[in-house]
């Protein structure tokens, strides 16, 4: 029997949302822009099926594999919203986008070969992994990714027309 606590939950959340969204942009979404923001649906959906994993498995090899796989996930979430964002705002800076996939393959080769994290730590029936500095860095990358995405997208709403505005919205939900 399956005994779900608080993480696992919230895992399940995330992918009963955005299993269906994801298969229907990939699906019917016939842009790159499209197909670069399912793969940012994907990552979310990736770190929510980990999540719910993680919730419920008590072995702890195999919690640190789903703890690797699953940071693995987080860590091109905002990579792939940023290159949506580009393209939408049309920002071509590709030494940019460049830069941010370069680092964050960096981070997951990193996070792979255990130099992320030092330890896992059970607290209110799960086991959190405790990370080191370069967690600590790859963690403020992952921050100002995401808000620099944001404020792009906030500049650009800006000055669109109407039509675009709320699609604007949607997509910085």
């Amino acid at each position: 029997m399956i005994k779900l606590n608080a993480f696992a939950i919230s895992g399940l959340l995330i992918v009963t949302c955005y299993l269906p969204l994801f298969t229907f942009i990939f699906i019917k979404g016939k842009k790159w822009v499209a197909k670069i923001y399912s793969l940012h649906i994907l990552s979310v959906l990736s770190w929510g099926i980990g999540a719910f994993l993680i919730g419920i498995v008590n072995d702890r090899t195999i919690i640190l594999l789903l703890w690797k796989i699953s940071y693995a996930a987080v860590l091109f979430i905002p990579v792939f919203f940023y290159h949506s964002v580009a393209i939408i705002t049309n920002q071509k800076n590709r030494f940019y986008i460049f830069t941010i996939y370069a680092v964050t393959i960096l981070f997951l080769y990193l996070d792979l070969t255990n130099h992320l994290f030092i330890s896992l730590r059970y607290y209110a029936n799960i086991y959190f992994m405790c990370g080191n500095q370069l967690y600590v860095y790859s963690f403020i990358f992952w921050g100002i990714v995401t808000s620099i995405a944001h404020l792009q997208l906030f500049f650009f709403y800006k000055k669109s027309f109407p039509k675009l505005k709320k699609q604007i919205v949607y997509l910085s939900i």
